[in-house]
Formats: structure tokens, sequence, C-alpha cells
């Protein structure tokens, strides 16, 4: 299907810019100020440095990851094998680096590389990480999709790749542009998250730059247009579009922290103008100029808990949406420093080329908030709420053994493209069903037979494949197995393959297995107990965080007890010594 990204114009207000800049309510001189922190990393940082769950991070040219707190504390570097990239992405603690120019590696917050995968191509952009731990790599005529394990799930060609990096859709659909003009208008396909191709779009000019948001894709255009373009009813609409009326080519573009508006950045000579956004209406909310600044220099563009931070070659300021300049600050000579960064605690992040990085606290008037992020409920299986992805067909009945076998033997063998959608939403349909059964039954007062007890083959083969799908979409489901399983065979097999998914980001089925060691599992259990110690060290391993390996350390000195065999001591102690081979 092809779509034309066009609608009539919702013309904004004419307002024009203020001709003097608001003075700043502080201003300081980095040159010269002693900065709040500093930290020195082996080497000069070659990548912008990335958010992370634990601070940020930063990649340099000694090859390099350095992992550091908010606070400049460094709390680890570690080598990367092959030559040092400009491309890295984050997802939540755990890092993607590119290397050796066609390597992609995960890299956990330990700074331990669990998988390292040839893409065969030559990525020309950061990677782009989705809802569930997948990461979208671009090459200069393809797109590759891999998974948390390290499997490559597709790769389609996309043709020559756009200077602007791949965009993700409200509806999780990524957007890849094209460098080929249509009649002078800018051409695009869409994907789905599973490597299907939705539609083709020409838009109605040539776009400038183009950003994500949870409302949509955000854009300008050279015709000086601006306009939001979102999925509605699983199509790409122009939610949105107008014209400045002040004769600008936008050529930056940043949501707000809080979601609401975003903010449209033009160079106006030496100066940069901006226009706020109500993001889902288009209506213009303020405009107002920064005063000397090259935007054709950006070294810094960020959103910010009081609004949006900046920064060209020279001077670094933050600015709320009103207009109002809350600090200004000359930069030291660009020869000095190769990236900036505004830390989550408002520190102005220097990265010099001496491999030193000095943070300077900008702005104290915020207040400190919590910034514990509840958990992303953004999804792209199918929800009985009808949250998350609706693309492709369903067959609502249920999966055959061999066809259970085949999804599990598919996601071994990987490049298994669209059909993973059918099969995660097959399986976690299979799975729902299976708890609830479980339950049902224990609520009753009469004894039957679940399907799932009748036919323990398939049952098997469900919660094997659960743990081979490359993202985090089960981890919940073996939780809850793991609290209502009462068959012995069938619990062993569910810690086992709890062990093998490993991604256990708040340590939710450690706590399962601690819930087990207490109230089910006796020193009889020797083998299921062997199983547990295998699924802890497997799951610390992955995860790589202080927390989740005290708890794996907890759950192993337990089995130190003298209620236990030798043999279960002994080995709990072998896999705590494995645990502790991890740390140094």
């Amino acid at each position: 299907m092809r779509t034309l990204i066009s609608i009539s114009l919702l013309f904004l207000s004419l307002v024009t810019f203020a001709n003097d800049a608001p003075q700043a309510l502080r201003n300081a001189d980095l040159s010269k100020q002693k900065s709040s922190w500093l930290a020195v990393c082996a080497g000069t940082v070659v990548a912008p440095p990335l958010d992370t769950d634990y601070g940020f991070a930063i990649y340099n040219d000694g090859r390099m990851v350095c992992a550091l707190a908010n606070d400049g504390t460094v709390l680890w570097q570690k080598a990367v094998s092959g030559r040092q990239s400009p491309y890295m992405a984050s997802f939540g603690e755990f890092l993607y680096v590119v290397s050796a120019s066609k390597k992609l590696n995960l890299i956990n917050p330990s700074g331990l590389t669990l998988w390292t995968a040839d893409l065969g191509f030559e990525p020309v952009e950061s990677p782009l990480v989705g809802y569930d731990g997948r990461v979208f790599v671009r090459g200069k005529t393809s797109l590759a999709c891999y998974g948390l394990n390290g499997i490559r799930k597709w790769i389609v060609i996309t043709g020559d790749a756009s200077s602007i990096p791949l965009l993700t859709f409200n509806d999780g659909s990524i957007l890849a542009i094209s460098a080929q003009l249509k009649n002078g208008k800018s051409t695009a396909i869409r994907l789905s998250p599973f490597g299907e191709i939705l539609e083709s779009i020409t838009f109605s000019g040539k776009i400038l730059t183009a950003v994500s948001s949870l409302q949509g894709i955000l854009l300008s255009q050279e015709d000086q247009t601006i306009g939001l373009c979102r999925i509605e009813k699983g199509t790409a609409v122009s939610k949105w579009v107008s014209n400045s009326l002040a004769k600008k080519n936008f050529t930056a573009i940043l949501p707000s922290k809080q979601g609401k508006n975003a903010a449209f950045f033009a160079p106006n000579g030496k100066k940069t103008d901006i226009v706020i956004v109500d993001m889902l209406t288009g209506q213009e909310e303020n405009r107002f100029s920064l005063g000397t600044f090259k935007l054709s220099d950006l070294a810094l563009l960020r959103a910010s808990d009081a609004g949006y931070v900046l920064a060209d070659a020279e001077r670094a300021l933050e600015c709320t949406e009103d207009g109002k300049i809350i600090w200004s600050a000359s930069l030291p000579k660009k020869s000095k420093w190769t990236h900036l960064f505004y830390t989550a605690e408002n520190a102005l992040l220097v990265c010099g080329k001496d491999w030193t990085l000095k943070g300077y606290l900008m702005n104290q008037s915020v207040e400190k908030k919590n910034r514990k992020v509840a958990e992303n409920p953004r999804s792209y299986l199918q929800t009985k709420n009808g949250t998350g992805m609706t693309a492709g067909s369903l067959n609502f009945e249920r999966l055959s053994l061999e066809q259970m076998q085949e999804i599990s033997h598919g996601f071994d063998a990987g490049n298994y493209g669209k059909q993973e959608e059918d099969w995660l939403n097959g399986i976690k349909r299979e799975v729902r069903t299976f708890i609830d059964d479980h339950a049902s039954l224990l609520r009753s007062s009469h004894d039957g037979l679940s399907y799932f007890t009748a036919n323990p083959v398939y049952t098997q083969s469900l919660i094997i494949a659960m743990s081979k799908t490359g993202t985090t979409s089960f981890v919940q489901d073996f939780v809850s197995l793991l609290a209502i399983e009462t068959d012995p065979a069938r619990l062993a097999l569910t810690i086992q393959y709890a062990g093998k998914e490993a991604y256990d980001k708040n340590g939710a089925i450690l706590k399962s297995f601690e819930n087990l060691l207490a109230r089910r599992l006796t020193p009889r259990d020797a083998s299921t107990l062997r199983l547990v110690c295998d699924a802890t060290y497997e799951i610390c391993r992955f995860m790589g965080k202080p927390a989740i390996t005290k708890k794996g350390k907890d759950i192993l000195t337990y089995l130190f007890y003298p209620q236990f065999d030798k043999g279960t001591r002994d080995y709990a102690r072998q896999t705590l010594s494995r645990i502790m081979d991890l740390e140094l």
C-alpha cells in the first residue's frame, strides 16, 4: 500500500520572534570554572554518551566502554573486541555496541559481553532498540533485527538509507526514510517489528529532520512546514501539518520530557528561533529566540526536567518552554573536547580529548524527583485490552504439537521474519490458557485434567519455546508458572528454562526460586535443587546487576545449610564460585 502524507494546512498564528533574547538567570564560563566532578577513562570519547538505568555510558577510542553513575563515579571499564565505532544504543542497563565495523555486541550491566553477532554489513547509524529488547540495525541498503539472545530474527533490503535515523511510530512500527526522492519528495517504507513491509509512504515534501515521540513522528520539511505523522487504524496519516509563517526551515526537533509539547528549532542568521507546539494538536504554545546560537554547529540537544538543553561549539544553555534561559555557559575551545551530554542529575558533561570527563552542575533549582520509572507497558503482542500491535491475522485454534515444536526449532534457526508475530501471540495465548486452566482446577472441588496435564509433551514444548524468543515477553509468565506448578517434573522443567530465559530485570524469577526453596522444595529434591543452582547462575551472568547477583548468592548460600545433602551443598558452592568469578 502506498500512502501520501499530505493534508490541508493548519496555520499557526502569526507571531514575530523577539528581537532580543532573554537574559540568562545564571552565566558561567566553563573554561575557568572548576568542575563539580572529574572522571578519567582510558581514551577519547568517540560516540555520544548514552542514558542508562545506572547513569550513562561512553565509548572511547581505546576500544573501551565505560559505565558511570550520574555523579561521575566510574562503575566499570571493559574492552570491546575489534575497532571502535561511533554507534551504540542502550536498553535499560544493557548496551548494544557496534565494533569492528560489522559486529554487534550485547554488553550487560557489569560490562560482560554476552554475545557478538556478525551483521554481514556495516551499520550507518546507532541501533534502534524495540519495546521487548529486540534491536534494529541499519546498513546502507538493508535493515536487520536481532533478539536479546543474539539470533537474527530477520533482514530486509530497504534501498539507500537517508541521513535521518530509523524512527518509531506510536504503534511500534518502524519508519525507514530513503535517500531516494520522488518528484522532490521524501519516500519511506514502514515495517512491522517482525520485518513485514506494511506500506510505502510518499511525503508532501522533502524531510529536513524527524524524531520519534509517543504520539508519532514529528517532522519538518524543506517547504517550511512542520507536522505529526502517526498510525491510526493501521495506516500512517498526517495528524496535523502547520506552516510556521515565519519562513523558517526547522532543522532540529525535540519532544519535551513531559510528553505534551515539542520544540522546533530554526536558524535565524547567527541566532536560533524556537517554536513550542502541542504535539498532538499542532497548536502553537509559544515562540522565542535564543539569541546568538549556531544551530549548524549543534553539539547537544536534550530534553530536561525544566525544558530543553542545547549547545553549539561555543555555548550551552537550558531554556524553559516560556522562553526563560535558566543558565548559559561558555564552553572550552572546541579543539579540547569531542562530545557533550546533560545527565539526569542536571550536570553538563564535557568529554575532553585528554581523556577527562568533567561534570558541571548547572541547575540546582529543579526539585529532585522520584526517578523510578514504571515498567513500559507497550508491547508488540495482541492483548485482551487491545493494546499492542494489531497487524497480521492470528489463528485462534490451539497449536498442534508439531506446530509448537516447529516454532521452537524456528527460534533456534533464526531468520523467521514475520512468522514471529503469530508465534509469539500463539505462545502467549497458550501459556495464559495454561495458567488460567491451572488456577481453575485449583479452585474447583472435582478432580480433573486440563489439556496441558493430559498432554505433557505438548506442555513441555510450550515451556521450552517460551525461553527461545529472544524477547522480554514471557518473564512474568515464567513467574506465574513457578508460583502455581504442582507437578514435580513440570516444575523442574520450568525452573530449567526460566534460567535459559535469563532476562530477569527486577529479580522476579529469582524471587520465585526463593519462594520455592522456602515453601515447596525439600532436601529430597536434589536434582531439582541443582537446576535451581544452574538457573540462578544463568540469570546472574546475563543480568550482571549487583542487586541480582546478591539475590543469587543468597539463594545459593541457603543451600549450604546442613539439612541439604553433601552433593547439593557442594554443587551450590561450585555455582557460587562461578558467580564470584563473573565479578573479577
